[in-house]
């Protein structure tokens, strides 16, 4: 089998420093978002809130309603933000900078005072004869070591243990007295202890344990307990009733968010906890592994017995910075845990991604964010998977299949989402829980599939650099897989559990507007389309989306085919699944065509409602004809008890897919010759110019699906394997993969040219979609076809006071002010010229041009400024005034337009303008009326603070 030489366990980082990268990861993503939270409310300015709950902010609204605010009025609620203070961007990276530093600066401290509090004695004073020196010094040789650390004895520490203290340039092993006095009694023990010390120096893993000392120090004391004392002392306030400022207004809306954000402090200070306390004992079980590699007598670790039962073994074990003596046996037995991430350390991995991902989406553009949330994760997944695998090749195991890893990492995803995401809104849970499966799922399929890739990599590359060649190669692959995953969680997916996010917002209503036609016979299928449809055409039309689609079935085909070519018979067993699964699709095609060929419009008709109908049907085949595929195949690798069910499972319905595509393209161009198949065409001509168009759209929804099939596909495998599990009393992963034969030599003729016909044709599948995308024109997003409304009113009265006193605040009073006083100067020019009219004039005087054409340009300004503002946030009041300020711009432009005309104006004329400002005057006082009067009134009844203080105006 490939992979049985030598294991160089220098390729890959330790997987000690992996530990420390997840704990680093851990630490940053919780401090930044425990830091956010407190220090984000004083970072924003007063009146930017002010401009929000003028927009129509409402605390207890759902997470769609408020992410709605101000989408009506953008323009408008960008000036009013713009005219206050920007928020403060840096107290969180200071803070997060005071953090990092004094984290430093303790690191650099710990050991100066762990020596300083030990009365530490040299060995010569203990030992006259010079024996211990002797000994010490043939294991400092043994190990290995350049230059030899010093050794001092802890009078005080009578157990028979020891420590290394110290930093690199000068490193102390220290002794404990017991240690010496089991020395004489047991020469074994002492030989293990100080090897085991003495691998902490070759490993250079003191510093880690001193970084990870100072880090979870500071981590607690600068942010978990300022965070639980400032925000849990806020939440205990409000319980009573004790507010600062306006913050009632969030009260008891934010009763909720609160308890989520106290519990998801206190979770994310677990998760630091369990990274810290997983890192410190990993150190230890590899110190272990090298003190025996070393000459250290097993029998040590074999006679050693823990003190405590296996249920306070178990439970404490995950908070101990050192392993029990059960878990260093298992360890030394089978190094196992050396090589691989537990489910545990998946888990955290997956919550510290997710948290991540949400905490730096909100100060960073999107794209970056999930760059440098997913892809960490994924390069600390790809080279633990390339660990486990190196290890079970090597050792001519099974090894992890992974599926446990991806349901921790899964579990990880779905519990960070809830700690650090906005789907709960103001509830305890959001409105489509079940919508957390998705990356649930996501990660079941992903993780199987990295070591899957991981294993054909191993066995396909021949010597360190084609391994490495490969280990890179399915790096980048799962980068490009999870940043596509994260990039849809983040970037809309989420809000698929927050409620309907695209139904709500009128695309049902913009579809039935784009794409007209007989849509009442079709309410389902709409509905289908206004929630899926508009997701998948943003998802298909992203680069990374397309390549890493490709990847999740290219790349296991490339590995196979590059590998031996006795394995290449389970890629081959993979594309006749494929070419039955493009077969299905086809049919799947063909029974769309039937289906519709009864409900076709007119020919002229048929680019409407009816061909989006029809681009949808055509997506569910190829998408059901793919997932099908992908299940059959899983299905029949698990039952076959193959290692690499998943991979074969993606490359089948990788291959199903690119031909249900060609299928398409060529049933497209003879689409007129097909009779009761027609759909589009109606005469039979071969046209593939007009075939490719509609296969350029269909693309785009299309090749999301592999990310679908990837996921039923590991749902088929998991629950496939847990029944077999049951039934043969052992899971798949621990059954044999039938052999595969051996590479005799350099393959042959017959081979290479096999192996480079199947790349090209390999290569060709992967292209055809992403070409037939290219050819799509640009300029056309789905993502703008997403139309926001109005917000709806607050649900309580006194929160709807409040948005009305900060909207007259940031914007009413002056706009009122402006147009009320244009009017007074009209009222007052009218009143001047009727004391000029003579008696018996009929009432008739001439007007001052100039002064009148003043005072409507004013009106106009003011009516202009104030329709540019932000709407009255509620209803019943805000039309009124609106409609009055419509009037009152119509007659002021009226007025302005006569006033410029030259010759004579008419009396008629004139009067029908004054007219229309008396109207508006008029529509203005009765619209301000009651407007007034609720700010007057029930201001200072619900907020008499705020009233008092002017901050309504």
């Amino acid at each position: 089998m490939a992979g049985r030489g030598e294991l160089d366990p220098r390729i890959l980082p330790v997987g000690t420093t992996l530990r420390f990268a997840l704990m680093v990861l851990a630490m940053i993503a919780a401090s930044h978002h425990m830091l956010d939270v407190m220090l984000g409310a004083w970072a924003e300015d007063d009146a930017r809130q002010a401009c929000w709950f003028a927009a129509g902010l409402d605390p207890e609204g759902t997470v769609l309603e408020q992410l709605g605010v101000g989408r009506d009025a953008e323009a408008a609620l960008q000036a009013c933000l713009n005219a206050s203070a920007p928020p403060r961007w840096w107290p969180v990276p200071l803070a997060m900078t005071v953090l990092l530093v004094s984290a430093l600066a303790l690191y650099l401290w710990l050991p100066r005072r762990a020596a300083r509090r030990r009365r530490l004695l040299p060995p010569d004073r203990l030992d006259p004869t010079g024996g211990l020196r002797l000994d010490l010094d043939r294991l400092v040789r043994r190990a290995g070591l350049r230059s030899a650390p010093d050794f001092a004895v802890d009078p005080g520490r009578l157990s028979a243990g020891a420590v290394v203290l110290g930093h690199a340039r000068r490193r102390t092993v220290c002794l404990y007295a017991g240690l010496l006095v089991a020395r004489e009694k047991d020469p074994a023990m002492f030989e293990a202890v100080v090897l085991h010390e003495l691998a902490h120096i070759r490993n250079r893993d003191v510093e880690l344990g001193y970084a990870v000392t100072a880090l979870w120090r500071v981590f607690c004391v600068l942010v978990t307990l300022p965070f639980l004392l400032v925000y849990g002392g806020s939440l205990v306030a409000a319980e009573f009733g004790l507010f600062v400022g306006a913050d009632a207004v969030f009260w008891p809306a934010q009763r909720a968010p609160m308890v989520r954000a106290v519990i998801g402090a206190v979770g994310l200070a677990v998760l630091v906890a369990l990274a810290r306390a997983d890192t410190l004992r990993h150190r230890e079980l590899h110190a272990d592994a090298d003190a025996v590699g070393l000459g250290a007598d097993r029998r040590v670790w074999t006679g050693a017995r823990d003190a405590r039962g296996r249920t306070a073994r178990g439970v404490n074990g995950l908070w101990a910075a050192h392993p029990t003596w059960s878990q260093r046996r298992r360890s030394l037995d089978d190094p196992l845990l050396l090589f691989s991430l537990a489910p545990l350390q998946v888990a955290l991995l997956g919550a510290a991604a997710m948290t991540t991902g949400h905490q730096l989406g909100a100060v960073l553009d999107s794209t970056v964010a999930t760059w440098l949330a997913a892809a960490p994760t994924a390069l600390l997944l790809a080279l633990a998977a390339w660990r486990s695998v190196a290890y079970a090749e090597h050792r001519g195991g099974a090894g992890s299949g992974g599926l446990r890893a991806g349901a921790a990492l899964g579990a990880g995803l779905a519990v960070g989402d809830l700690l650090a995401g906005i789907t709960g809104g103001t509830g305890w849970l959001p409105e489509h829980p079940w919508v957390l499966l998705v990356p649930v799922c996501g990660a079941l399929a992903f993780t199987p599939w990295l070591v899957q890739c991981a294993r054909l990599g191993w066995r396909s590359a021949r010597g360190g650099t084609g391994r490495n060649a490969a280990a890179a190669g399915c790096a980048a692959a799962a980068v490009l897989v999870a940043v596509a995953g994260m990039t849809w969680w983040l970037g809309g997916g989420n809000l698929y559990a927050a409620g309907d996010s695209f139904g709500r917002h009128g695309v049902r209503r913009l579809l039935t507007e784009m794409f007209p036609g007989e849509w009442s016979a079709h309410g389902a299928e709409l509905d289908w389309i206004a929630a899926v449809m508009p997701r998948l055409g943003v998802d298909g039309n992203s680069l990374v989306f397309v390549v890493a689609g490709a990847a999740l079935w290219a790349v296991p085909a490339l590995l196979w085919a590059v590998g031996p070519p006795g394995a290449r018979a389970g890629l081959r067993r993979s594309l006749l699944h494929g070419l039955a699964g493009g077969a299905l699709c086809a049919a799947g095609l063909l029974l769309v065509k039937a289906g519709l060929y009864g409900q076709r419009p007119g020919y002229g008709l048929r680019g409407q409602g009816f061909a989006l109908l029809y681009v949808w049907w055509l997506t569910v085949a190829v998408w059901a004809g793919g997932v099908v595929t992908a299940v059959v195949t899983a299905v029949v690798g698990v039952v076959r008890r193959e290692r690499l069910w998943l991979a074969r499972a993606l490359v089948a319905a990788g291959s199903a897919q690119a031909l249900a595509l060609a299928a398409q393209f060529l049933l497209g161009a003879v689409d007129g010759c097909l009779g009761p198949l027609r759909t589009m065409a109606d005469g039979c001509h071969w046209v593939p110019g007009g075939s490719w168009p509609l296969l350029s759209v269909l693309a785009g929804p299309v090749l999301p699906a592999l990310f679908g099939a990837a996921m039923a596909a590991a749902l088929a495998g998991a629950a496939c394997t847990a029944l077999l599990r049951r039934s043969r009393g052992r899971g798949a992963g621990g059954t044999r993969e039938r052999p595969v034969a051996a590479d005799a030599g350099r393959p042959s003729a017959r081979g290479r040219a096999g192996a480079a016909a199947l790349a090209v044709g390999c290569a060709a599948a992967v292209l055809l979609g992403p070409a037939a995308l290219l050819s799509l024109p640009t300029g056309g997003g789905t993502s703008s076809a997403l139309t926001f409304g109005r917000p709806p009113d607050a649900r309580s009265e006194r929160v709807r006071v409040f948005q009305i006193m900060m909207w007259f605040g940031v914007a009413g009073k002056a706009d009122i002010a402006a147009v009320t006083d244009a009017y007074e100067d009209f009222s007052t020019e009218i009143d001047r010229l009727a004391g000029r009219a003579p008696d018996g004039s009929g009432g008739t005087v001439a007007l001052d041009v100039p002064r009148m054409r003043s005072i409507c340009s004013a009106l106009d300004r003011a009516t202009t400024t104030a329709l540019g503002h932000l709407a009255v946030p509620d209803a019943g009041l805000g039309r009124p005034w609106r409609d009055a300020l419509r009037r009152g711009q119509g007659a002021a432009r009226a007025c302005v337009a006569l006033m410029d005309r030259s010759g004579e104006v008419r009396p008629a004329e004139a009067d029908a303008v004054l007219a229309g400002l008396y109207e508006g005057y008029g529509e203005t006082a009765a619209a301000l009326r009651p407007l007034v009067e609720r700010i007057g009134t029930d201001g200072p009844r619900y907020w008499p603070a705020v009233f008092l203080d002017g901050k309504a105006g």
